[in-house]
């Protein structure tokens, strides 16, 4: 055969092929571009999730401040505008977000102390008014019920209407039932309720207990400990059970001030001011000597223009938990309680916000300087040292309701014995956050899992949880984060399946310890304890959020940008901006060597790590009311046992030693229990060596008044 017969039939065969091959490249070039594309896509619209719900939960100007009233509400405005980005990045005319949802099979919102899921459910079909609501049998719907009489109506009151196929009953002409389970049923999109992250641990019959987590050390326990049924919340510590922790927060304070926009008489103002934060944790600020509020609108008011009295929550150092807090009124005014007209003082100190003066001690806690940190301090102690003494003994070993608790952790690992050597809950690597971080994990696998497989059921495809990996979940369990996961979307040769973390650091829902910034002398903020740190008399530091720039709209119609934090000691500095060096560029961080400099960096960071944990979480630390009846009960029976060693031979000499003991930490329980009942007497006795001192004890009111009212006098002469 000649070679050019040969040449054409292997043209003839080879055409097609090389014409299929070309094809098929060119789909899989397009099928790639398509997917990068689409990663891209996913991205952006999550991170764009991600910013409405920084919007939502940050004061970036003043007008902000007051927007975060509900996790829900903030949560499906997110997942809103994830499914608008999305829909609208595809780019194909007449895409809408509800033609996305066919794609999603889940959309995770991680908070600080819980999870929202957004997922297709199937949901009973009810039947609505035109608001939207849901309508209840009831009189008033009477005219518009056809097969109901009054005693059906009656008797049925408040049952909700559901949608079915047929019925002798109508509404408007719509068949209803009461039934649930006979209701028409519709597949559609939902925001899940609200989860916490929570385990459950039975030691015996005594103890039985649920603790939530957080993304922190913060937990709430509730169930019965030691045969009492309990509900208690704070942060676990490693300080618990030890003077020296004791001794690190009771005489904490802070000056805080800040750049602050206001409108006041008909003018705008910008000026730095100092603030405390109120029992509501309103900033409180001063101009001068004068206290005011700023509103979310940015309006000033005077405390002394209005009736509510502002009061500052402290901790009172007192471990017997007769007093733990005082309240220190912020600006003057009456109160009326129960019909009587009581006068409260500026500065003066309250055992409550009704007007009930203190008038125990002599206390001296400035008016402008800021306790929360302290509070939160002393409260963390007070709370560890609880958990150290009732749960030391709970282990992994406990847990209940999980299928396989090693993967929780070693079974005889002691999860809240904080006060050994490898527990300390600040600590990742600590066998409590280990613990915590495992339940987070398999909770929201467990979760997805359920939620997927649904959206699978109803699904032409076959879909599965993706596998996260582990800088995924290091991301989830250190930040609010929000999950998108896409699946099922045609893209060429193949579908399209992929899933994107997004995190946020610049919200109010979380104090995250590595977004706490220093402030200097020079013109920039720090990460903690970076070397290129200037040396300063003192630091101060806040969260990140707070080093946002902010802007108002002058009386002149101009724009001014501010920020809410100069330099310490800096003068004219009316700008502040990251250090490159550990900011920026973090790859050329260095920690400083400087022990005085880390010393100062140290106590600034932890004060304000602790203020800004008490003023962005409701604060239980403890049942106030429960330990004081403790107290009151313990207190009757063992005062006099503890006082017969003293009864016949103290002296008021011998009482003063006791207050200087108590003042360096070194009484015996014995001392101690005279002490706290004998303080009261001594309050205006002179240096003579020996006093005469009657002391009137009521059961009924020990611990609560220090003063008797005679119904057993005992003489200690």
């Amino acid at each position: 055969m000649k070679l050019s017969n040969l040449s054409i039939i292997f043209i003839i065969f080879m055409l097609p092929i090389m014409l299929i091959v070309s094809y098929y490249v060119s789909m899989q070039i397009d099928t790639i571009n398509m997917q990068t594309a689409y990663n891209s896509k996913l991205l952006t619209s999550t991170k764009s999730a991600v910013e409405a719900f920084e919007i939502n939960t940050v004061e970036w100007n003043e007008s902000y401040s007051s927007v975060a009233n509900s996790k829900r509400r903030d949560v499906m405005a997110s997942v809103n505008t994830f499914l608008t980005s999305f829909a609208n990045s595809i780019g194909t005319a007449g895409i809408s977000k509800e033609d996305v949802l066919a794609y999603v099979p889940a959309i995770l919102t991680t908070l600080y102390d819980g999870y929202y899921i957004y997922t297709p459910s199937e949901t009973m079909e009810t039947i609505k008014n035109q608001d939207g609501s849901d309508i209840a049998m009831s009189k008033s719907i009477k005219d518009k019920l056809i097969g109901c009489n009054d005693s059906f109506i009656e008797k049925n009151s408040g049952k909700l209407l559901y949608k079915c196929e047929s019925s002798s009953y109508t509404y408007n002409g719509q068949a209803f039932t009461l039934d649930p389970s006979k209701a028409s049923k519709t597949y559609s999109h939902m925001l899940k309720p609200f989860s916490t992250y929570s385990a459950r641990y039975k030691k015996d019959d005594n103890t039985d207990i649920v603790v939530n987590y957080t993304l922190d050390n913060y937990i709430t326990i509730s169930g019965v400990v030691n045969g009492k049924y309990i509900i208690k919340s704070g942060y676990l510590t490693n300080e618990g059970g030890g003077l020296n922790s004791y001794n690190k927060w009771k005489n904490a304070s802070e000056n805080l001030s800040e750049n602050i926009y206001f409108k006041y008489k008909d003018n705008t103002y910008c000026k730095m001011c100092t603030y405390v934060y109120a029992s509501d944790n309103t900033k409180v600020y001063f101009d001068g000597n004068v206290p005011f509020i700023v509103s979310a609108t940015g309006e000033r008011t005077d405390l002394s223009d209005i009736k509510t009295i502002y009061y500052k929550k402290i901790a009172t150092e007192d471990l017997l938990y007769v007093y733990p807090y005082v309240y220190q009124a912020l600006n003057s005014g009456v109160v009326s309680v129960n019909g009587t007209n009581k006068n409260i003082v500026a500065g003066n100190f309250y055992t409550d916000m009704n007007g009930t003066e203190f008038t125990t001690k002599p206390l001296s806690f400035e008016l402008k300087k800021d306790y929360s940190a302290k509070n939160c301090g002393l409260a963390s102690y007070k709370f560890t040292e609880w958990v150290n003494k009732n749960l030391k003994d709970i282990t992994i070993g406990d847990m209940q309701d999980v299928e396989n608790p090693s993967l929780y952790g070693a079974s005889t690992d002691k999860i809240f014995a904080t006060n050994t050597g490898n527990n300390d809950p600040e600590n990742r690597s600590s066998i409590f956050v280990r613990h915590k971080n495992e339940i987070i994990k398999q909770t929201l696998i467990s979760n997805l899992e359920q939620a997927i497989t649904g959206y699978s059921r109803n699904s032409e495809g076959n879909y599965e949880l993706p596998i996260l990996t582990d800088e995924d979940w290091d991301q989830i369990l250190r930040n609010v984060s929000i999950v998108t996961f896409v699946q099922g979307i045609p893209i060429g040769m193949k579908y399209y399946n992929n899933y994107v973390v997004a995190t946020s650091t610049a919200n109010k829902e979380f104090v995250n310890p590595d977004e706490i910034y220093i402030n200097d002398i020079s013109p920039y903020y720090h990460m903690p304890y970076c070397d290129k740190i200037v040396g300063s008399p003192v630091y101060s530091a806040y969260r990140n959020i707070d080093y946002i720039a902010k802007s108002y709209i002058d009386e002149n119609g101009k724009t001014i940008s501010y920020y809410k934090h100069n330099s310490n000691y800096y003068s004219g500095q009316t700008s502040i901006q990251e250090c490159y060096y550990c900011l920026v560029q973090r790859d050329l961080y260095n920690k400083t060597n400087d022990a005085d400099k880390l010393k100062k960096i140290e106590d600034a960071y932890t004060l304000a790590l602790y203020r800004e944990r008490y003023v962005t979480h409701k604060f239980e630390t403890y049942d106030e009311e429960n330990e004081l009846e403790n107290q009151k009960e313990k207190d009757k029976n063992n005062f006099n046992a503890q006082f017969e060693q003293y009864k016949g031979n103290i002296t008021g000499a011998k009482v003063k030693e006791l207050i200087e003991k108590v003042n360096k930490n070194n009484l015996s329980d014995s001392e101690h229990q005279v002490w706290v009942y004998s303080t009261i007497l001594l309050d205006n006795m002179n240096d003579s060596k020996t006093y005469s001192v009657t002391f009137n004890y009521t059961g009924d009111d020990l611990g609560l008044e220090h003063t008797g009212r005679s119904r057993s006098r005992i003489s200690i002469d």
